[in-house]
Formats: C-alpha cells, sequence, structure tokens
C-alpha cells in the first residue's frame, strides 16, 4: 500500500537518510527522462509509433501511469524526445553509406 512508502526516518540537518533513499528507489525505480526515451526508442523501431502510450510505458517499467508525468508533460512530449534519437540514428546511417 502506499503508506509503506512513507519514510521511516525523517530528514535531519538536510542529509536524506538512507532509509528515505531506499524508499524513493523503491517508488520511483530509479527513472528518468532519458530511460523513458531510451525504451520508447527501442519500442518505436521494434514495433512503430502507434505502440507508444502512457499505459505501455507504465507496464514496462512496473509503475503507475503518473510516473511519466513527472518528467514529460504528455505523450506527446516523449514521442518527441524519442523521434528526435530515432531522426538522429537514421542520420548518422545515411552519413556512413555516404561515406562508402
Amino acid at each position: 500500500m502506499w503508506w509503506e512508502l512513507l519514510p521511516i526516518q525523517i530528514q535531519k540537518k538536510g542529509m536524506v537518510s538512507v532509509e528515505n533513499e531506499r524508499v524513493r528507489r523503491k517508488y520511483f525505480k530509479d527513472l528518468n527522462r532519458k530511460v523513458y526515451i531510451e525504451r520508447a526508442l527501442e519500442i518505436i523501431r521494434d514495433e512503430g509509433t502507434e505502440a507508444i502510450s502512457i499505459r505501455r510505458m507504465a507496464k514496462e517499467f512496473q509503475c503507475s501511469t503518473t510516473s511519466m508525468y513527472r518528467y514529460f508533460e504528455n505523450v506527446e512530449e516523449l514521442l518527441y524526445y524519442a523521434n528526435l534519437g530515432y531522426l538522429d540514428e537514421y542520420l548518422e546511417e545515411l552519413n556512413v553509406h555516404e561515406k562508402e
């Protein structure tokens, strides 16, 4: 239950306790923008843009659907950054083939 995620120790003098950090990692699973973008890029490569959804990303990371909103305003913003990564890979591939 959600109350099990509450910190056992209270932060003292600006220091984050080990218990607070453990709880934070358990709750947020060390997710960040880069992790979301990289996984979205993998899904786009394998299944296409249509396969990306908030529910799909939550299922992939075994977290709540709202956790993605810490990093992105909406799924379109995630798609924007993931597609930039896809475009970057494509341009690199073009450069390699042009040099041949």
